[in-house]
């Protein structure tokens, strides 16, 4: 029995593994031990084909046999992230948060995370929170922490937190600009706050269609010349050349290229996701706008994204980012 056993443990490729693990699980292994090794073999090989449903689907099997194996719950704590079921995450997490102090803190990190996703801010920051505690250079963390600020509209902890994120970054990162989420982020807080001209400082030399947007909110506060700026209302023509990016909501290109308004299911009855998503359409419509040359029509949609306020259109930019960055 051993040796069939290892013919799945031991498989080099992971086609060879699953076949073999397969004739295994299908044969009714009884001992739960080896019957969980089994298991967990085939899910890291599906892992290595991307196959992310069966993996899922195989740490499922794991963890009914071994409900405190804090090893798969890690695992699938991330496929349930990555996934958006915020709520099963939190359980996985909080099971290796207790079990496996070694990764105790990146758990408490991506647990916040999850909380970030169902809205209990107050449970994330006090995640965030601990994570400091223990480990006060903890840069991609005061970050974060600055952004779950935003979402409560504390805007003078969430720069706080943002400038000590800027101080814990090492000198030739700042120089070479690789935080660059993290100086969008400051300039929207400084918008938040009225400190328009740091905003503009913050936001000036961005090169993308929201946060050129941004900028120029902050310049007509902060009254600076905007003379030569695409919003400018003495330019005759205003064409920046944005065309819809197939990464935008598949939605918001069909509305725009169609010209109608916004299918409602889209904007969602959650009152939180309705808002986020009203403010893309408004942005989204602006930058639309402002390729067509209607450059008042595209600063009074700014205008309406600015209302619906700065906090939902950076948690919005970084929920991209931080999905990207999962394996």
């Amino acid at each position: 029995m051993a040796a069939e056993t290892d013919s799945c443990l031991d498989a080099r490729e992971s086609k060879e593994a699953i076949t073999a693990c397969t004739a295994k699980i299908d044969a009714g292994e009884e001992d739960p031990v080896r019957r969980a090794m089994l298991f967990e073999r085939r899910a890291l090989a599906y892992e290595a084909l991307h196959d992310g449903d069966r993996a899922l689907a195989d740490y499922n099997a794991l963890i009914a046999l071994q409900p405190d194996n804090a090893y798969a719950r890690n695992l699938r704590a991330y496929k349930r992230y990555a996934r958006r079921d915020y709520r099963g995450a939190i359980e996985d997490f909080t099971v290796v948060v207790q079990r496996r102090p070694i990764i105790r803190l990146p758990s408490l990190f991506w647990r916040g995370l999850s909380y970030e996703g169902t809205g209990e801010i107050d449970l994330a920051i006090a995640d965030y929170d601990q994570i400091i505690e223990a480990e006060p250079n903890f840069r991609e963390v005061h970050a974060q922490r600055a952004f779950a600020y935003m979402k409560r509209g504390e805007w003078d902890r969430a720069r706080r937190d943002l400038a000590k994120e800027r101080e814990l970054l090492s000198e030739p990162v700042r120089r070479l600009g690789l935080a660059v989420e993290a100086v969008w982020a400051q300039g929207i807080v400084a918008f938040a706050l009225g400190d328009y001209a740091e905003a503009v400082t913050r936001l000036r030399g961005s090169n993308t269609a929201d946060k050129v947007l941004w900028t120029y909110a902050a310049m007509v506060r902060n009254g600076d010349d905007t003379q030569g700026h695409p919003y400018n209302p003495s330019k005759s023509t205003a064409r920046f050349n944005f065309r819809p990016d197939p990464k935008w909501p598949k939605p918001i290109i069909a509305a725009l290229r169609a010209g109608t308004a916004l299918d409602k299911s889209f904007l969602s009855t959650d009152p939180r996701i309705r808002r986020e998503r009203q403010v893309q359409w408004a942005f989204y419509r602006a930058i639309a706008a402002l390729d067509a040359g209607d450059a008042a029509k595209s600063r009074a949609l700014l205008e309406e994204a600015v209302a619906l306020g700065p906090a939902h259109v950076i948690e919005y930019h970084l929920a991209k980012a931080e999905l990207a960055r999962l394996p």
